[in-house]
């Protein structure tokens, strides 16, 4: 695997920690979001709309180096460009558009 990984799951789905830690370990770049109260397929509106936004924060910043400027996602973009500088580090010769951290 040589690309960061978005994972979510529900709660009553927890092999999603084991795979989740398992990719830590073997230094790859990896997302978990937990989704408690909810069955596999995401019934909550509040639920699916998270999931659907956060997808679509994901996608930019990977593919585009974009960033929503929303202050409420200040903490998942600085743990997405902690997995940026990790990604780079781990293939410099590759290109990236990801961001990478404000100290680099």
């Amino acid at each position: 695997m040589h690309a960061p990984l978005l994972m979510e799951y529900s709660m009553l789905y927890l092999m999603g920690i084991e795979w989740h830690q398992a990719l830590l370990e073997q230094g790859k770049q990896a997302e978990l979001v937990l989704y408690p109260s909810e069955d596999h397929v995401f019934e909550r509106p509040s639920n699916r709309y998270a999931s659907m936004t956060r997808h679509f924060d994901w996608f930019n910043f990977w593919l585009k180096g974009e960033q929503d400027s929303d202050p409420a996602k200040a903490e998942q973009y600085r743990r997405w460009e902690t997995l940026c500088d990790m990604q780079v580090a781990q293939n410099p010769n590759q290109p990236t558009f990801c961001v990478r951290t404000k100290t680099q």
